[in-house]
């Protein structure tokens, strides 16, 4: 039974609605200039007690959606269509931005705020408190600070606060988008078994697609506004840039397979089945990401910013954040710095960029100029527009700045999706939009060294590859980039050399296909799927290049012994 139903749902943040057409006002519109659709009817139906996955890129209107479910955060604008929901039907919402989630100062006053608000009498909220903090294993921090938590504990006390209120629907907007692999790993899993033993229904709307999909029902894909894809995620074979590798493996080496392979687990199934029917031997394999990077790292060899034995606190009284941190960045490399929630990595992107200043040790740099990006996005704006942020000379067109890749304003908005946003204010983008925005500003200030704080919070697959591609090509002008980051995917796409801060200090520095190759879980999905087969790759384009080339081969070789090819359904 369909908890809730939507029928050609439209909706426009701005604008009248269409001629001839009832509207449903979702909020007050105090602007009658026309407007586009943010979503362009939309049907969807949801039944109790699934787990259903909606992406898409950004902007395409996912956190749109989401909102209109829940009557108390919807956007203001206008809709068309219609909306059923259950009656009754209790709706509890995780945002993305945990920070702006968490409005109390103690854990267990965190948990305990809906229920006061809901007027539980004090026994019942005790019992509940206790339960949920059990369930989630939140004991040995009940105590605690909220300020005290790691990005991972707030996310889990986040979704604590939410599910003790005993919502029958579970909304969450992009929850992993903070938090490292291991951390979102646990996450999910605990989403997962909040479907599965307590049967709340959970719509996630989620970027980082490579455990999501594996623990849905159903994914949904949308652009544009609509709803491109709706269906068991073993049937999707859309080209869509973000999908788990085992999917993106199968569809471009046997485009006919199905049922498509979506785990790890099955990805090697897939791929040892695919090695036995074309006797693909490692040593045949091109090593094309170990070339790659030999080629990439040709010339860069000079220091132009280094760290030595940095130690720093926030307060002399706590344990240091960095203890000992040591860091020596080339000049026309990008490096990527990894590690887990809490472990100083912001801290050390501070103290590079001379934001902070330890209280031992030295940074040098040798007359360069460093930009830092934050990982709030929303720090850098204090304009009323998008125009004026960018210094945008008002109907002059783009005024000229220093070129980032030999890109003027205009051709960085239209790379990153963002023309048409001009007049819009800033804190009115999507999370995606934000990031992008300030990323462009950043970049117009031409450094030498970039400072990368999560760049990728927010970004769709394409947009991705996009900011790989400019990042590329700052490297190829002589531009530095240290970036930090839990997309492992992207991190491996990018990065010539990376490395991990673990109590204090990087570890394990290396160029980054052994980086990946040598790391159980801090590595790539095509790592996982393809250990043991003597590929070099670590990312699903290089392993593509590597087999394809390895199966057209095979299809030009003497077949006289009879051999035969593989089938759709390898």
């Amino acid at each position: 039974m369909a908890v809730l139903q939507i029928e050609n749902l439209t909706f426009r943040y701005r604008g009248e609605k269409a001629e001839g057409h009832a509207a449903h006002r979702v909020g007050e519109s105090s602007d009658s200039a026309p407007a586009r659709n943010i979503l362009n009817y939309i049907n969807l139906a949801v039944d109790a007690g699934e787990f259903l996955v909606i992406s898409g890129p950004s902007g395409c209107g996912k956190t749109t959606l989401l909102r209109i479910l829940k009557q108390e955060l919807a956007p203001i604008g206008e809709a068309e269509g219609t909306l059923y929901q259950q009656k009754g039907l209790k709706i509890g919402f995780v945002p993305q931005n945990v920070e702006t989630a968490i409005v109390t100062d103690k854990v267990w006053h965190e948990l305990a705020f809906g229920l006061e608000n809901m007027g539980m009498n004090q026994s019942q909220m005790q019992r509940s408190v206790a339960e949920i903090a059990s369930f989630f294993g939140i004991d040995d921090w009940f105590h605690k600070s909220a300020r005290e938590l790691s990005g991972g504990q707030k996310q889990l006390l986040n979704l604590a606060s939410v599910l003790v209120m005993q919502p029958d629907l579970l909304l969450l907007d992009e929850p992993t988008s903070q938090l490292d692999p291991l951390t979102a790993e646990k996450f999910l899993d605990a989403v997962k078994r909040i479907n599965e033993e307590l049967g709340i229904t959970v719509i996630l709307v989620e970027q980082r697609l490579e455990l999501a999909v594996s623990l849905c029902d159903r994914l949904v894909l949308m652009k544009d506004g609509t709803i491109i894809f709706d269906g068991a995620p073993s049937t999707c074979a859309t080209s869509f840039k973000g999908l788990p590798a085992a999917m993106e493996l199968a569809v471009g080496l046997t485009p006919a397979i199905r049922p498509i392979p979506v785990t790890v687990k099955e990805g090697r199934k897939y791929f040892q089945k695919l090695q036995v029917s074309q006797a693909l031997q490692p040593e045949q394999l091109k090593d094309t990401r170990a070339r790659k990077l030999k080629d990439a790292g040709a010339g860069r060899e000079s220091v132009c910013l280094s760290a030595k034995d940095l130690y720093f606190a926030y307060d002399r009284k706590e344990e240091d954040i960095l203890s000992g941190f040591s860091l020596e960045l080339r000049k026309n490399e990008i490096f990527g710095l990894l590690g887990g929630n809490g472990t100083g990595k912001t801290t050390a992107l501070l103290a590079l960029a001379g934001a902070l200043r330890p209280y031992r040790g030295k940074v040098r740099h040798e007359g360069v100029q460093i930009a830092y990006l934050p990982q709030d996005p929303q720090l850098l704006f204090s304009k009323e527009t998008v125009r004026e942020e960018l210094g945008l000379a008002g109907g002059a067109g783009p005024k000229k700045t220093a070129q980032a890749e030999g890109a003027d304003v205009k051709d960085l908005l239209v790379r990153f999706a963002m023309e048409g946003k001009d007049e819009m204010h800033p804190f009115d983008l999507s999370g995606g939009e934000q990031q992008r925005l300030a990323l462009i500003k950043v970049l117009l200030k031409n450094p030498d060294v970039l400072l990368l704080d999560e760049p990728t919070k927010g970004l769709d697959g394409w947009l991705k590859e996009e900011l790989a591609a400019l990042l590329k090509g700052l490297k190829a002008d002589g531009k530095t980039i240290l970036f930090v980051s839990h997309d492992v995917e992207w991190a491996a796409s990018v990065a010539d050399r990376c490395g991990m801060l673990f109590d204090g200090q990087v570890r394990g520095v290396s160029d980054s296909a052994s980086f990946f190759k040598n790391n159980m879980y801090y590595t790539t999905a095509v790592v996982k799927i393809l250990r043991g087969a003597g590929l070099s790759a670590v990312t699903t384009a290089d392993a593509l290049e590597e087999l394809l080339g390895m199966l057209a081969a095979e299809e030009t070789t003497e077949t006289a012994d009879g051999r035969k090819k593989p089938e759709a359904g390898v």
